[in-house]
């Protein structure tokens, strides 16, 4: 049965997105909420691109690489295999 995310009720959600162990929430402010387990990985996220960064300190960044935000020196678009 689905259930109601208590902690968002009165935050319009405007997009979703879902890896293996993780959720992130994109609000109509333009907000980012994340949730999920926090054992292995930092997650940070922008309008349409996502950082993660694992335990031995690796920054991974993936999305949209418009205006340059992954940092890769290029705008293109990365989209991961697996981390």
């Amino acid at each position: 049965m689905p259930r109601m995310v208590e902690a968002l009720k009165n935050i319009p959600v405007k997009q979703v997105a879902a890896g293996l162990s993780f959720t992130m929430f994109l609000t109509r402010k333009g907000h980012v909420f994340t949730c999920g387990t926090n054992g292995h990985v930092q997650i940070a996220a922008g309008p349409s691109y996502a950082l993660v960064v694992s335990d031995d300190g690796t920054l991974y960044s993936f999305g949209s690489g418009a205006n340059f935000s992954l940092g890769h020196g290029e705008q293109h678009n990365e989209l991961p295999d697996t981390l």
